[in-house]
């Protein structure tokens, strides 16, 4: 296989399949990057204009970063998606995140 066979399989691929596996991806990967960027800062804000310690405010702003990463880790959104679809459409739910 040459590289423009694999190009080909991957233009294909996405043609298939972009619309419900690639772009949601994509784009909830920028919507997490933006939330784990933006929010710590708003806290770090806040916690600032309470006048909190800074060492304190360093602490709960890096937990909730990393807390952030955690939650927006693939894995994690997609149990998140099995848990919340109905049982009846429940095999359906499966099936799209899967790639039937």
């Amino acid at each position: 296989m040459n590289f423009i066979d694999l190009l080909q399989q991957l233009f294909d691929y996405l043609l298939k399949h972009g619309i419900h596996d690639v772009l949601p991806a994509i784009g909830l990967g920028f919507v997490g990057y933006w939330l784990t960027q933006r929010l710590p800062r708003l806290l770090r804000g806040a916690m600032t204009r309470a006048h909190v310690e800074p060492t304190l405010t360093t602490f709960v702003v890096h937990v909730s970063r990393y807390a952030l990463f955690i939650f927006f880790h693939p894995d994690n959104l997609r149990r998140a998606r099995e848990s919340l679809c109905p049982v009846h459409i429940l095999h359906h739910c499966h099936s799209e995140s899967a790639g039937y």
